[in-house]
């Protein structure tokens, strides 16, 4: 028995030891470059866990108020702000403070580029919108609407009272729309009656046990390692550019690094010209949700119009759509002709901005060269292409 432990013990040591070793070689050896930055950031979702707290009232995780965090992306580190809710002291937001005084208050619903991800708080784009009102508009978003239009759908109605304004901004991404929706008509299949799903991920037990592993998995290399090996949950939850065993090109002379599979992926699904299935049901939930958010914001007497968002490879196409294997079953802008379509059935006043990006990024990097969302440049760009339009539409 003793001897039986003994060896137990020395197993036990010896792949202690290796651990640690593993750990120190990955912080101090060489590494390729994009495999180091993406041992990095891989661990930013527990970082991002551990800033929310679940809202009693809906169920649905929130920031936590009166936090200034940094977070990281592969292209580097951005901070981040949150304020308390106008009801409820201990749920946050990001945001520099409501303006009660403010004669119109436009509540922004949409994705992480709403949220402004990847950039400072001053940089994102309806944070620049706001400053160019001076004081006259307030704008403000909530990153629990969720990814999709069938989110805010489901969510706004939880939210609408509890945050006083007149216009919804509702602001729609092409990557993922059709996925996303997708996604949460099955899950909604799936579970009948069930509460809406919760598109923030609810943050670990905040006892010392989660506390630990949540430190772990922020910030052990070695832990990080693990998920490189066993990526398919990264892939999973969308972090596909991320995923560094996938097909990376990189255009001679451009900034950007294409980490995408250009067959599977559903960033270049989206531009297919016949449909899966699969997406067929993302479009059918698309028109569906957005139909009935529609009468919500209508019912309440708000002010909706919408934005129309493109993702990184249709505002830059030329550069590595050579590498399809048959370029001829693209359409790049197919998911902008579903969606503009969509909108003018509803009778929604709308900006896509995928035309004026795309000539902008002839001679602006609009985009991190490694993440998907804009970076300071692209929210700056966005955010004067919206005023001029806005200004063009008696706003405010």
């Amino acid at each position: 028995m003793r001897r039986l432990l003994r060896v137990a013990g020395l197993i036990l040591f010896n792949l202690g030891l290796t651990v640690v070793l593993v750990e120190l070689a990955l912080r101090v050896a060489p590494l390729p470059a994009g495999f180091s930055s993406y041992l990095k950031v891989v661990g930013m979702l527990e970082e991002q866990q551990a800033a929310y707290v679940k809202d009693p009232r809906t169920g649905i995780t929130a920031l936590r108020p009166g936090q200034t965090l940094t977070w990281s992306i592969m292209d580097g580190k951005w901070t981040i702000t949150t304020v308390p809710f106008p009801d409820d002291p201990e749920l946050g937001f990001r945001d520099d403070g409501l303006n009660p005084q403010a004669r119109r208050k436009a509540f922004a619903c949409g994705d992480s580029y709403t949220f402004g991800f990847g950039v400072d708080d001053a940089q994102v784009w309806h944070e620049q919108l706001e400053r160019r009102y001076q004081g006259e508009v307030d704008i403000f978003n909530l990153r629990d609407l969720g990814n999709s239009v069938a989110d805010i759908r489901d969510l706004y109605p939880l939210y609408k009272n509890r945050f006083a304004h007149d216009t919804v901004l509702l602001c729609i991404y092409l990557g993922n729309e059709f996925l996303d929706c997708q996604i949460n008509a099955a899950k909604k299949l799936a579970s009948p009656g069930a509460p809406p799903p919760n598109p923030v991920a609810s943050p670990r037990p905040r006892d010392l046990q989660g506390n630990l592993v949540v430190y772990l998995k922020s910030h052990s290399y070695a832990v990080r390692l693990a998920k490189y090996l066993t990526f398919r949950y990264w892939a999973q939850v969308g972090y596909y550019n991320l995923d560094t065993r996938r097909e990376v090109y990189q255009p001679e002379g451009s900034p950007f690094v294409f980490t995408i599979d250009y067959e599977e992926n559903y960033l270049v699904r989206t531009c297919e010209k016949d449909y899966s299935p699969e997406m067929e049901q993302g479009v059918a939930a698309f028109d569906a949700a957005l139909k009935e958010l529609v009468q919500q914001v209508r019912q309440d007497g708000k002010q909706l119009c919408a934005f129309v968002f493109p993702f990184k490879e249709q505002v830059y196409w030329e550069q590595w759509s050579h590498r399809l294997k048959d370029p001829e079953r693209y359409d790049p802008f197919k998911p902008n002709h579903i969606v503009n379509q969509a909108l003018e059935a509803q009778g929604i006043t709308y900006y896509d901005l995928t035309e004026d990006l795309i000539a902008a990024g002839r001679s602006e990097v609009l985009y991190w060269p490694i993440d998907s969302h804009w970076n300071p440049v692209g929210n700056e760009v966005a955010a004067e292409l919206i005023h001029n339009w806005l200004s063009r539409h008696d706003f405010p």
